[in-house]
């Protein structure tokens, strides 16, 4: 999960890129399959993306924080509704 948060932003990028535009790139193309996965993925992950750059905005990070971020974190993934990575919503 280390990586994952600098990737986060490129993957928002390329879902709202054209598929013009990212068919001219000399790489795999992006089925739409490809694109449902990694949106629902988007999903997923955006509450924690929240959290995180929250948390990094703050000079200190007290525990007065962590039980609300917990519990929003909680909530926020009872709401999503994933169909293509409802096994990683499970988990998390």
């Amino acid at each position: 999960m280390t990586i994952f948060p600098h990737k986060f932003p490129l993957i928002v990028r390329a879902l709202k890129a054209r598929h013009d535009k990212l068919d001219i790139l000399d790489t795999r193309k992006f089925t739409a399959h490809d694109r449902k996965l990694l949106q629902d993925l988007c999903n997923v992950f955006t509450p924690f993306k929240e959290a995180t750059d929250y948390r990094q905005g703050q000079n200190i990070v007290t525990s007065s924080y962590v039980v609300p971020c917990v519990i929003g974190l909680k909530a926020a993934l009872n709401n999503v509704h994933s169909r293509y990575n409802i096994g990683l919503v499970a988990v998390l």
